[in-house]
């Protein structure tokens, strides 16, 4: 019998078990091979590299830091496209090099899978055209029916965001931008109405502080502007000579925080007595500078007048070059702050009230007022950018009971919300790393953002998207340029072409310009007059010269290098 009419059995006759197991596994690999396809996106796109760029070797982009409204300057270490690392940027002049641990964790964001894939209509996934056709479409018909506009966005201190929020208002007139943050500053700036005749967030200048207090404001960790406020702090706790002694300072909070654990005394002190504790305070340090102007009801609180008197020497010391911070979102508290500031003569140089902040623009009376318009059906379209007021404001069940009385919501968040479920569109904004922008927090310094990676999902720049809906075609990149020319570039002192001054401002990342000075106020007695004792919560009482509480006694006060 030949080989071919042999029994197709008998070829496995002598065949071994371990050849037969590859022959299997191979069998098995052939057979799959045919359903492998390469992918069909990209994973990360990568940004045109330079012709001297190397595959492998990461390169430094300045930008600016996502994760606030500070306006802190950041480096982003690209490779291959790649942004992988979030880093101070050294030559930016309010944050010079620092990067809180919120700016580190911020690229994280990025790549969050979660993030809208393209805008969704309904519900759907839908093309921009569409999305933009409706949003347009609800937007005259707001108009032609006198219904109200309404933009609701958190702090966004920005001078691009300022002139496309102009041209939109001016498109559709009685609209309204409505700022809202849920961890407020507002009470700062509604204090300093009271007493200066100015309501604006003032400048903090730490670094001319030798004494400092604060109560209740973690400066050093979350804080308001706190890499700006590390590097003035550590200026001063680093002795220029023998002779000179380090700054001193005390916090008082109600839990241990980053500053706490930094101070050189710390008193637990419960938010009940924080009027109480500064009422006493300032009449400790008004009887020592001989103040004569009326005084504050007292409140209660359990810190020993040992205690206090000790802080209120060492403030008294360094008049002029003392400082209270107080980060109670409590008008009332603030004032007494603004009080015992006044008296210590800190508003001369440590706080300028000349030169404002716009790190925090929020007030918490926007969003009542704005609850209360969609209650009354007032509201044809809301556009929500950046904030979840149906998740983290306390009356979130009101606004979202509210929002459907508005004939269109419209959402520019990255991912999915509690306020994006109530929109009938919903337009993704990009990660600020992706886009183009800008922002003047700082008085007389100005930040460009610029992107450091191609858009990883199907998200358009806010700024884009508000200007296309005013009628303004253009991407972000031309928006930017077009106010930086505008505005920026005449601001600043040196002589150069704008092309020049545009790529020298893109590699360090901000540029100082002429800050206006708008006046620094006077302070007014008369608003100690209008405060009211908060009613002394159940187990405090009031103030007694018995009551210890503290982590021992503060240390006396010294005398000073000059």
């Amino acid at each position: 019998m030949s080989e071919a009419e042999r029994d197709p059995d008998d070829a496995l006759e002598g065949l071994r078990r371990r050849e037969f197991l590859q022959l299997l596994a191979a069998s098995f690999a052939a057979a799959g091979c045919g359903q492998l396809q390469p992918p069909k996106e990209k994973i990360v796109p990568a940004l045109d590299a330079s012709e001297d760029a190397l595959a492998g070797r990461a390169a430094w982009y300045a930008t600016q830091c996502p994760a606030c409204p500070a306006g802190c300057g950041a480096l982003a270490k690209v490779r291959d496209g790649r942004p992988i690392k979030l880093e101070g940027n050294p030559d930016h002049p309010v944050s010079r090099g620092g990067l809180c641990a919120r700016g580190q964790a911020s690229i994280l964001d990025l790549y969050d899978s979660r993030r809208f894939a393209s805008p969704l209509v309904a519900g759907e996934p839908a093309s921009w055209e569409r999305a933009d056709a409706e949003v347009g479409g609800a937007l005259l018909e707001a108009r032609r029916s006198g219904r109200k506009v309404r933009v609701l966005a958190g702090s966004w201190p920005s001078p691009t965001a300022r002139a496309v929020l102009g041209r939109f208002a001016a498109a559709f007139p009685g609209s309204r931008r409505l700022a809202y943050d849920p961890l407020s500053y507002a009470a700062i700036a509604r204090a300093h109405g009271r007493t200066h005749g100015r309501a604006v967030l003032p400048t903090f200048h730490l670094e001319k502080a030798r004494a400092l207090v604060a109560l209740d404001a973690d400066f050093l960790g979350t804080w308001l502007s706190p890499m700006e406020f590390t590097k003035g702090w550590a200026a001063n706790r680093k002795p220029d000579s023998e002779l000179d002694l380090m700054s001193w300072h005390a916090q008082f909070e109600s839990r241990l925080s980053l500053t706490g654990a930094n101070a050189d005394f710390r008193v637990p002190l419960r938010p009940s007595e924080r009027y109480g504790t500064l009422a006493e305070l300032g009449r400790l340090v008004g009887g020592k500078l001989g103040w004569t102007g009326p005084l504050p009801p007292m409140g209660g609180t359990t810190v020993s007048r040992s205690v206090l008197s000790d802080v209120a020497d060492m403030l008294v010391a360094e008049r002029r070059r003392a400082l209270l911070l107080c980060g109670a979102d409590d008008a009332e508290v603030q004032v007494l702050a603004n009080w015992i500031n006044h008296m210590l003569a800190a508003y001369e140089e440590i706080i300028d009230l000349s030169r404002p902040s716009r790190q925090a623009e929020g007030e918490p009376e926007a969003l009542e007022s704005l609850i209360a318009e969609m209650e009354r059906g007032e509201v044809g379209v809301l556009l929500v950018l950046g904030r979840n007021p149906a998740y983290d404001h306390p009356r979130a069940s009101a606004f979202r009971a509210a929002a459907g009385k508005v004939a269109c919501v419209v959402s520019l968040a990255r991912r999915r919300d509690e306020t994006s479920e109530l929109a009938r569109v919903v337009c993704p904004d990009l990660h600020p790393l992706e886009a183009w922008g800008d922002s003047d927090a700082h008085a007389g310094v100005v930040s460009i953002a610029q992107p450091v990676v191609a858009p990883l999902f199907g998200g358009r720049p806010a700024l884009e998207s508000l200007a296309r809906w005013a009628g303004r075609a253009g991407d972000a990149h031309a928006l930017v340029r077009e106010t930086w020319r505008r505005e920026v570039f005449p601001a600043q002192a040196k002589g150069r072409d704008f092309e020049t001054f545009w790529e020298e401002t893109l590699k360090a990342g901000a540029v100082a310009v002429a800050a206006r000075e708008e006046g620094r106020g006077a302070f007014s007695a008369a608003a100690l007059a209008g405060l009211a004792a908060p009613q002394t919560a159940p187990g405090v009482p009031p103030f007694s010269s018995d009551a210890v509480r503290g982590d021992g006694p503060a240390p006396a006060p010294a005398s000073r290098g000059p």
